[in-house]
């Protein structure tokens, strides 16, 4: 029964995501605005409950930090090299080449989604022993 829901889960979320990737890589190329059964647009509505203002002007700020060459915090150095090593170890840091082939970030994220969600089923079922 669980299997079934987490199946249905996972097949919903990658509808939705999939709905935002056609907005993103197809209509908003060509000019064409996607819209729900209501006529109202997709986009607009999603980029409200996103805040994507927001999120540019956090990545602004963040790009525009100048990269130390001396590790001046020991801290956030071991961090950024535990995140490093985590990515490594659960397989997530293969995405990053994705980037590289200039798929969009919204793609990517769902596909880190789905492989994290699988990745732990399957890392509990092995603790469980099934």
């Amino acid at each position: 029964m669980i299997e079934k829901a987490l199946i249905v889960i996972i097949f919903m979320y990658s509808t939705s995501f999939g709905i935002l990737s056609a907005q993103f890589l197809f209509a908003d190329m060509i000019g064409i605005t996607l819209v729900n059964q209501e006529n109202v647009a997709l986009g607009t509505s999603i980029q409200e409950i996103i805040g994507i203002h927001q999120i540019n002007n956090s990545t602004y700020q963040i790009i525009g930090l100048e990269q130390a060459t001396t590790v001046s915090d020991p801290i956030t150095t071991a961090a950024n090299m535990t995140w490093f090593l985590l990515q490594i170890l659960t397989g997530t840091y293969i995405f990053s080449v994705l980037e590289l082939f200039g798929i969009p970030a919204i793609v990517i994220a769902a596909l880190v989604i789905i492989y994290a969600i699988l990745l732990f089923r399957t890392l509990i079922g092995y603790l469980r022993g099934i």
